[in-house]
């Protein structure tokens, strides 16, 4: 199991803060331990004002909770699950309702244990919501999920956020922190790297724009001809030492030389995360 030491992370009302990270960086660590799953060796958790250990139920009352093992008994529905969790809570989320928005009205009937994993994990996010509550902590909810069943989700946890909610997750999909979260949290060998907003942290790593193009054409002098620094690379592309704003110089180069562009991407979180793996390679070497 993880060590997780040196986080500091507060996640406010109406935010979705993403805790970004490799398999073992210690994200489920974390989030066990700020649910009371767990209990920290230092320093102080607190889910809107309650200690999650001393104070259980009263968190459980303000805070859904949605970890990778679902906990739901497999001989029960969906439908049955939401309707005897949803009796707990003085002002919960219709039943068929919530079923409809995370697309789960047409395997209502069917046991757990016959359902897919990307249905189990809607089914863990639905019970999380099913009270409404005004935090949401969930790992690693769209796991298993394929991208149009992703994207619903994500409508969802945005709604949720607008309605004033403090939503806490986890994920290795760094592109869902990047389209989803105010804030990512980068969690590594179980420290808190950095946080700040997808496009803060993603400058960190320098401008850098990848450019794919098909065509016989000879991109060398690409460089020389705009001044920008330009790596050829195998495979049609093209590294280019620049921000975004390089995009129309890049493409019009390449249309007049009769190159076909077909990919272009600028640096983002995959850079960070790839420079930290890179420095905490340089320290075991040490």
């Amino acid at each position: 199991m993880p060590v997780v030491d040196r986080v500091s992370l507060r996640v406010d009302a109406g935010e979705i803060v993403a805790l970004l990270g490799v398999n073992g960086a210690g994200k489920t660590t974390l989030l066990e331990t700020a649910v009371g799953l767990r209990s920290p060796d230092g320093g102080a958790v607190r889910i809107t004002g309650l200690n999650p250990q001393r104070q259980p139920h009263r968190v459980g009352s303000v805070c859904g909770v949605a970890l990778q093992d679902g906990g739901v008994w497999q001989a029960t529905t969906p439908r049955e699950a939401l309707t005897l969790h949803a009796q707990l809570y003085d002002d919960p989320w219709e039943v068929e309702e919530l079923l409809a928005e995370l697309g789960l009205t047409d395997a209502a009937g069917t046991r757990v244990r016959q359902l897919s994993g990307g249905q189990r994990r809607r089914l863990g996010v639905a019970l999380a919501l099913v009270g409404r509550p005004s935090v949401l902590v969930l790992d690693e909810p769209t796991s298993s999920l394929d991208l149009p069943a992703r994207e619903r989700l994500w409508a969802v946890l945005r709604r949720w956020r607008a309605a004033g909610a403090a939503v806490l997750l986890s994920t290795h999909l760094r592109e869902e922190a990047e389209q989803l979260a105010d804030r990512v949290a980068l969690l590594h060998q179980g420290r808190l790297a950095a946080c700040d907003r997808p496009a803060a942290l993603a400058a960190q790593a320098g401008p850098r724009l990848e450019v794919r193009y098909s065509g016989e054409v000879d991109a060398s002098p690409l460089g020389g001809d705009l001044g920008l620094p330009v790596e050829v690379l195998e495979g049609g592309w093209l590294r280019i030492a620049a921000g975004g704003e390089a995009i129309p110089s890049v493409t019009a180069w390449l249309d007049r030389h009769g190159a076909v562009v077909e990919s272009v991407r600028t640096s983002g979180l995959a850079e960070v995360m790839s420079e930290l793996d890179a420095a905490s390679v340089r320290e075991q070497g040490r």
